[in-house]
């Protein structure tokens, strides 16, 4: 919840730090970026060592960064601060998994359904509390007080219940290709989801620049920066959709992901050819709930698609092709903005980016049915 406002930070951060708009959504996107690309790193760190002890660093790492944020003069101070975040954010993101992973194994769908529509909720509260914190306190202010709140954390990791070592994680001379389970990338199912999760990270592109974009649109600075809750609303509402649609339709979940990327693409369809505001608010609600219907669909591809037993490793891969995917269309997003001056070639980026994600998963559904004919 601490992290997920970014957009609201943007604009002051661009005047305080006076720096091009590339610049400042690169800073920021060192934060979620840095907590995809880290997650296989962080899977190995649970693994092998002690959930609780990577939960407390987690908690240190996110408090230094805030608190250097908090005091940072420079744009250079801020590029650290958020890198301290990210590897904070990815740690304690791979200990939840891992722990759902190992405790939960006969209730994982209904677990993982829990932990995804929290996160939802989460989503929705940031952006209007970050409102409040920032117009009472200060920019500076909200990140000193979620330093406190990272503080948090270290109570959730003194509760953990280390999980028992298994025969895998007590073999101390794994190799690299064992250790990271590249093993995974054979299987064509876990190469789709890859793809589909870089091409996916267009997302982080539209949180970043929402706010602007609704700004430039004459919607005034209060209505733009509460985007936020229109976009965490219909994360949530997305989220246990999947239930809906396996009970009404069909419980294939590539067929899942072809819905969502087809929302996706109607979205920006939508947000390229309109310019009113009220268009805005109907495109960041719709491409919000196509977030949160793959994010729950991602999870329970891995575990029933492709490999159960390595659900844990093969989930942070699908995150670090993420943080690979947001990590270039973040910065592109803002060089667009610089170079034309508003962000309508960032949103044509976007409505391309996710015709390309249907395209494939529409392929691969097609050439599974070719293979089953053949079979038969």
């Amino acid at each position: 919840m601490a992290f997920r406002s970014p957009g609201i930070y943007y604009t002051y951060m661009a005047e305080y730090f006076e720096a091009y708009a590339v610049n400042v959504g690169f800073g920021l996107s060192m934060i979620r970026t840095l907590n995809f690309l880290l997650g296989v790193l962080g899977a190995i760190l649970v693994e092998r060592s002690n959930c609780r002890l990577v939960t407390f660093f987690s908690s240190l790492l996110m408090m230094s960064g805030t608190f250097l944020i908090y005091m940072s003069t420079s744009f250079y101070q801020l590029i650290i601060a958020c890198t301290l975040i990210g590897i904070g954010l990815s740690l304690a993101n791979c200990v939840s998994y891992y722990i759902l992973d190992v405790y939960f194994k006969q209730h994982f769908e209904f677990v993982i359904s829990v932990l995804l529509v929290i996160r939802g909720i989460g989503a929705i509260i940031s952006t209007p509390v970050t409102q409040i914190v920032v117009m009472l306190y200060g920019w500076k202010s909200a990140f000193l007080i979620n330093a406190g709140l990272s503080y948090q954390i270290c109570v959730c990791g003194s509760v953990f219940r280390t999980p028992k070592k298994t025969n895998r994680n007590k073999d101390n001379n794994l190799n690299i290709y064992k250790l990271c389970h590249f093993s995974l990338f054979k299987n064509k199912m876990f190469q789709t989801l890859l793809v589909v999760s870089c091409v996916q990270a267009a997302s982080e592109g539209i949180i970043l620049t929402m706010t602007d974009d609704l700004e430039e649109r004459g919607a005034s600075l209060y209505l733009s920066q509460s985007i936020g809750i229109i976009y965490g609303i219909g994360s949530l509402l997305g989220r246990p959709f999947h239930y809906v649609f396996n009970k009404c339709f069909t419980t294939d979940l590539l067929i899942h992901l072809a819905m969502c990327f087809l929302i996706a693409t109607f979205s920006t369809f939508i947000s390229c050819v309109f310019t009113s505001v009220t268009s805005v608010f109907l495109y960041i609600f719709m491409y919000s709930f196509f977030t949160g219907w793959i994010d729950a669909v991602k999870p329970l591809f891995m575990k029933y698609e492709i490999d159960a037993d390595e659900f844990a490793y093969g989930y942070a891969w699908t995150y670090v092709f993420y943080g690979l995917g947001s990590c270039i269309i973040i910065p592109v997003t803002g060089l667009l903005r610089d170079s034309t001056g508003s962000y309508w070639a960032s949103e044509v980026l976007f409505f391309v980016l996710s015709g390309i994600g249907l395209g494939i998963v529409l392929n691969v559904i097609y050439h599974r049915r070719i293979h089953y004919k053949l079979l038969q």
